[in-house]
C-alpha cells in the first residue's frame, strides 16, 4: 500500500473503544485514514478535524534499517533530517516538528495517531531476517516515536508520543514479526501514562503470509486491504 494522503481503510476496531470519546463508543465500526504517503493539499489538521475519521495512520516508516542503522521515514509533507539526526548519521529520519501541533490536535479529539510501517514493496523494505532484528526494531521505534526515553534528541516528533504502530508488511514473509510484536507489547507495559495500540493491514487474499495468524492474535485490531487485490477488490 503506497497511498494518497486521504485513503480510507475500513477495519475491525473493537479495542479502540477504550480510547474513543464517549459519543463514539456506541459504534462498533471505526474508520482509519492513511495520511502522508504523498505530497498533497490535504493537511493533517484537515483529517483530524473531519469527524468521518476515527484513527489516523501516518504513512510511512518505509525502511527498518537505513543510514546509521536507523529507520527511514517517507512522509511526503516532511523534508530532511534534523541537525541532531544528521549528526548521528540517521539521515533516513525526518524532522517532524512541523506536525507536532497537528498530532496533538488529533490526539486531543480522541483520535489515535499511529505510525504505519511498510507500504508497497517498490517503495519500502520492512523485511526481517531474525527474531533479534524484530526485537531491535521494536526497541528503536519505541524510543524514537512512542514512550521510550533513549535517543531523545533524534525523535522526529520531539516529546510527542504516537499512539502505536501499524504493520503494513507486504513482503509475503513474516519472519521476525512475532518477536517484534511481543517486544512492542512488552515495551507498552513500561509506560502506563497512556494506551498504545498495535494493528495490521493484511491483504485480503487468504492466507497472507506477511501477517501470520500468531501475530494477528496479539493485535488490537486488523484492517484488511480490499483494494489492489484482484478478486478481493471492493
Amino acid at each position: 500500500m503506497f497511498v494518497r494522503n486521504a485513503l480510507v481503510v475500513t477495519g475491525l476496531l473493537a479495542a479502540l473503544t477504550q480510547a474513543a470519546p464517549a459519543e463514539k463508543k456506541a459504534s462498533g465500526h471505526k474508520l482509519t485514514v492513511y495520511w502522508g504517503a504523498e505530497d498533497d493539499t490535504t493537511t493533517l489538521d484537515d483529517v483530524c478535524n473531519d469527524s468521518s475519521y476515527d484513527v489516523v495512520n501516518l504513512a510511512f516508516l518505509s525502511h527498518f534499517f537505513s543510514d546509521g542503522g536507523y529507520p527511514k521515514m517517507s512522509i511526503g509533507n516532511l523534508y530532511g533530517p534534523s541537525r541532531a539526526q544528521k549528526k548521528a548519521g540517521a539521515t533516513g529520519l525526518q524532522d517532524g516538528s512541523s506536525l507536532v501541533k497537528s498530532i496533538k490536535n488529533c490526539q486531543s479529539k480522541g483520535k489515535p495517531v499511529i505510525l504505519s510501517m511498510g507500504g508497497a514493496t517498490d517503495y519500502s523494505n520492512v523485511r526481517l531476517y531474525s527474531d533479534n532484528q524484530g526485537q531491535q526494531i521494536a526497541n528503536t521505534v519505541w524510543n524514537l516515536f512512542l514512550g521510550g526515553t533513549d535517543d531523545k534528541e533524534l525523535r522526529p516528533f520531539g516529546d510527542v508520543k504516537l499512539d502505536g504502530v501499524d504493520l503494513d508488511n507486504e513482503t509475503n514473509d513474516g519472519t521476525g514479526y512475532l518477536a517484534m510484536t511481543k517486544q512492542f507489547k512488552a515495551n507498552f507495559q513500561q509506560d502506563t501514562s497512556k494506551k498504545y495500540y498495535i494493528t495490521t493491514a493484511p491483504q485480503c487474499p487468504y492466507p497472507d503470509q506477511s501477517e501470520p495468524l500468531d501475530v494477528c492474535q496479539l493485535l488490537d485490531w486488523v484492517q484488511v486491504q480490499f483494494y489492489n487485490n484482484g478478486n478481493c477488490n471492493i
